[in-house]
């Protein structure tokens, strides 16, 4: 509703005054022809005051003929009295129409191309390949398949793992992400070791090709050989196999968390006051004042391009929201702290555990630290530690 009424009064709204005896007959006849009163108010028994578009505006005459009204103006909005009012100055006309032009052509360009990689060498890759497909400063930015584009790179440039690329305004930003390769297949014919993926206490080994090298109970750090392909004999000489088994070891999982005995905290009442504005180039104009009488808020700022012809023009829409909150102080005794904390970081931490991992125990700890209750979760998993790492 708040775009349609802005555009209407773009493209042409007259602010009036309706004075007469019958006001009421004067609306009820408008009612009935769909002349649209925007903003209407009676100024006393006899005046009425009400907005109303270009259209509408010249068919009042008759309205206010037979209800034996007079209609004075007060203001003129739009775009078609400004055009009026210039419409001698025919240059002045068509500049502005130049500039809308160039604004809106200057819009469908890239002007800047943002590469974000934390790997030096990849974002000097990427930006290779863009230049070289022509996506580039002062290109045309509606012309490319981005999906396509986003296929290409990942296919010529093997250490990328996930790629985004968006268009904000004439700045393209391209977000590149790089990830450890996944390990390497070993077939069952290749010489290998079997080596620790993570820190723990061996609890049993399943040796089926190989010789172990830890016995359980031995506590191995990420990277230790647990089964080795290599096999010694007396009687001749070293060889190595593929190593092939299942090692099981107990890992620990933790999280700490300090829960304040007394806090005060906030929560939302639902109230929210609501204004808007708009932008054009680089002005932002709000209509009305935008303040707000509520002692604690939060404010949200949400905002929209106006699109025509799939072509984002230079003005933009916001709806600025203030959100009332009020202050409540909260006493926590021990046993609640305790159970609160653990309420946040216990799922946090059962995200971390790997689906195929057996929970054997599960305990918490939790010391006072000033006027906060430190808490620690810890669980205890039985998992398969085990990877095949090949021979050099």
């Amino acid at each position: 509703m708040f775009f349609i009424n802005y555009i209407n009064k773009m493209l042409g709204m007259v602010k009036i005054t309706v004075e007469g005896f019958f006001i009421e007959k004067f609306i009820n006849i408008c009612t009935h022809r769909n002349i649209k009163l925007n903003n209407a108010k009676r100024l006393n028994g006899c005046i009425l005051e009400t907005e109303v578009n270009i259209k509408d505006f010249k068919r009042l005459k008759d309205v206010c003929k037979k209800t034996k009204c007079r209609l004075r103006i007060l203001e003129k909005k739009g775009i078609p009295f400004i055009l009026h009012r210039y419409r001698k100055r025919k240059l002045a006309i068509i500049a502005v129409f130049l500039i809308v032009g160039l604004i809106i052509y200057a819009n469908c360009l890239i002007w800047k191309v943002n590469v974000n990689c934390e790997q030096p060498q990849v974002l000097s890759q990427v930006s290779i390949e863009l230049e070289q497909m022509g996506i580039k400063k002062y290109a045309y930015k509606y012309k490319w398949d981005i999906d396509y584009i986003k296929n290409e790179i990942m296919l010529k440039i093997e250490d990328i793992t996930w790629i985004e690329m968006e268009f904000k305004g004439v700045v393209l930003d391209v977000n590149v992400k790089t990830g450890n390769l996944p390990p390497e297949v070993i077939n069952d014919k290749e010489d290998c070791n079997i080596v620790a993926t993570k820190t723990g206490v061996i609890d049993r080994i399943i040796v089926k090709n190989g010789i172990k090298v830890v016995e359980p109970g031995t506590i191995v750090e990420k990277g230790d050989l647990l089964i080795t392909g290599l096999i010694t004999s007396e009687v001749i000489d070293d060889y190595f196999v593929h190593a092939d088994g299942e090692v099981y070891a107990k890992v620990w999982y933790s999280k700490i968390i300090q829960v304040p005995l007394k806090e005060n905290k906030f929560i939302y009442t639902g109230n929210k006051e609501v204004f808007f504005g708009t932008k054009l180039i680089n002005k932002k104009v709000f209509f009305g004042k935008v303040s707000t009488n509520y002692e604690e808020y939060d404010t949200m700022l949400q905002e929209k391009k106006l699109n025509i012809f799939n072509i984002n023009l230079p003005i933009k829409f916001y709806e600025y929201t203030y959100y009332e909150k009020q202050t409540q102080n909260i006493n926590r005794t021990y046993e609640e702290a305790l159970e609160y904390g653990i309420s946040i970081i216990e799922p946090i931490l059962l995200e971390e555990i790997p689906v195929d991992s057996q929970i054997v125990d599960k305990r918490n700890s939790a010391v006072l630290v000033d006027n906060d209750l430190q808490i620690e979760l810890i669980y205890e998993c039985l998992e398969q530690i085990g990877t095949k790492e090949k021979i050099s």
